[in-house]
């Protein structure tokens, strides 16, 4: 707490119910908590009804003498005003929920009124700093609270990156999902993350990105990365809704929803487990593969990078066999696993796809830059 600039200092924990009383009143503010309100946060699961009447009465008695204590400054505190109590009349009363409140009511009566609010969201998504009072996280009035401004929180959030995206804003998009999964570890931010350093052609951190949170969750919840996307689909009971339970459903729902011409193109971290796999079974089987890195030189500013990627990545997948993996590493690189090749190919094959590429980029504003080496750990 803060009075004029000057930190207030209160001896008391934060369990204690009359410390308790203290945050309900101060979250109260100007409008005050009822009795019930006051009620509900002495309450004990069991406890007599008129006993806890009693020890309402108690505690806030504890709490006048408390503050008297801790030297506020001179006022009255603790006012009754049947039937609601207040903190103080004397002066007024901020606080951070507060200010979520009239921001979460200002976006309300701008969306009834048809007008923009994207700003208004950006307050919320910033204002909003966490769990309401953790300390007191297993307290029921605290994590009814709690869930309340996290449900507003994600709302906003949500609508927020939706804008964000529409307007290709993906770094604020990054930075405030970055925020969301320190705070909401558990709620899977982490894949908007993904997106965004995806869209941003930052696929290394991307991948560092997708490789903690599969770490986080197993350590903590036990599961792995598959394990939480089939936990998305409990009912309303809590039981798993299984998408298929006959083996040749199972088989349906691993095979590619809509068959592609030409070699796979899959995201980077989806090669990078595609990689690994091989490099273990070439272990077994003694069958190597290669790895090579295309990288396309564009000339000129740049600002047709893109389309000239396209077309390399339709050309790579027509130039490459169906068994192949591919996929976009850097802004004007790809990165190509070749199954069942040789060191001996090499020659040929980066022969086939300059002189390929040279075909379609006849006026010579690009250059291909290839880079092959086998797959597996350097010996």
């Amino acid at each position: 707490m803060d009075f004029n600039g000057q930190r207030l200092w209160l001896k008391g924990s934060p369990q204690k119910k009359s410390m308790q009383l203290l945050m309900a009143l101060l979250k109260a503010g100007a409008e005050g908590a009822t009795r019930q309100q006051l009620l509900e946060v002495v309450w004990k699961e069991g406890g007599d009804p008129q006993k806890e009447k009693s020890n309402l009465n108690q505690h806030l008695y504890y709490l006048r003498q408390l503050i008297h204590e801790s030297h506020f400054p001179e006022g009255k505190y603790i006012i009754v005003q049947k039937p609601r109590y207040y903190f103080t009349e004397d002066y007024e009363i901020h606080s951070d929920t507060e200010r979520l409140d009239q921001i979460w009511e200002e976006i309300r009566n701008a969306e009834a009124a048809g007008e923009d609010t994207l700003e208004l969201l950006r307050q919320f998504c910033r204002g909003y700093s966490g769990e309401f009072l953790p300390m007191l996280n297993g307290e029921e009035w605290v994590v009814e609270k709690s869930a309340y401004y996290q449900k507003q929180y994600f709302s906003c959030l949500s609508r927020l990156c939706g804008r964000l995206k529409e307007m290709g804003e993906y770094q604020e998009m990054l930075e405030l999902c970055t925020v969301a999964s320190q705070i909401h570890p558990y709620d899977e931010w982490q894949a908007v993350q993904i997106d965004c350093l995806v869209a941003m052609n930052r696929y290394k951190d991307a991948l560092k990105v997708y490789e903690d949170a599969a770490e986080f969750f197993y350590e903590d919840l036990g599961v792995s990365s598959l394990n939480r996307t089939i936990a998305r689909y409990r009912n309303t009971e809590g039981r798993l809704h299984y998408l298929s339970s006959a083996l040749a459903g199972i088989r349906k729902g691993l095979n590619e929803e809509e068959r592609l011409w030409g070699a796979y193109c899959c995201s980077y971290p989806s090669f990078v487990d595609v990689y690994r796999i091989v490099v273990r079974m070439q272990e077994r089987t003694g069958i190597g593969s290669l790895l090579m890195v295309c990288t396309l030189n564009i000339a000129g500013s740049g600002e047709n990078t893109e389309t000239w990627m396209e077309r390399f990545r339709q050309f790579m997948a027509g130039s490459i066999r169906n068994g192949d993996v591919y996929t976009r590493y850097s802004p004007n690189q790809f990165l190509v696993l070749l199954m069942q090749a040789e060191e001996k190919d090499v020659e040929n094959i980066e022969e086939r796809l300059k002189n390929g590429w040279k075909m379609i980029d006849q006026a010579g504003k690009t250059k291909l830059v290839l880079a092959v080496q086998t797959s597996g750990e350097s010996r």
